[in-house]
């Protein structure tokens, strides 16, 4: 949230956010480390996971709003270093849908502002990646996609989903 302002106003849907994800890397098992760098991409990214291909590139799954311009859909990317040690990046979806997480959530529901009716307040914590020995990766994640209905109300519900990059 460094790029925030700050202080944070009491009312969370009156603030701009921008959380980036900052990388740092060493080469000499940990003796010294690289200037940290942020992925260079709008909006917040948040909740990274991280791993090295087979090439020595860092891989990094992230939830990423950069798609938003009002900063509340996201989708599950992938970024993926253009170079060894250059912690400058490519990124791309690996979602297929994005995720609105401000309303009509069906079971971690809280409704703060009456603008943003059912707003999720729990995302869930189950996302990774893992490199393979072909060289690319594989991902996991969940997000918001599907409805679910229980009772007399339906809205968003968490699925988990799956998918490889090269």
């Amino acid at each position: 949230m460094r790029n925030s302002t700050l202080p944070a106003p009491t009312n969370p849907y009156a603030t701009t956010t921008n959380s980036d994800v900052i990388v740092s890397q060493s080469f000499d098992r940990g003796r010294t480390w690289s200037a940290p760098a942020a992925l260079a991409l709008s909006g917040d990214q948040f909740m990274p996971w991280g791993a090295y291909d087979s090439a020595g590139l860092l891989r990094i799954g992230l939830f990423d709003r950069s798609g938003d311009a009002a900063n509340h859909t996201y989708s599950y990317s992938l970024a993926t270093e253009t170079a060894k040690g250059a912690l400058t990046f490519g990124t791309a979806a690996l979602s297929t849908v994005r995720s609105d997480p401000t309303k009509n959530n069906r079971w971690f529901a809280a409704t703060l502002d009456t603008g943003f009716p059912f707003a999720t307040s729990f995302l869930g914590d189950y996302s990774n990646i893992a490199a393979t020995a072909s060289g690319g990766i594989v991902a996991f994640w969940t997000d918001l996609r599907n409805d679910a209905c229980f009772g007399s109300r339906c809205g968003h519900g968490e699925d988990g989903y799956f998918a490889s990059a090269p």
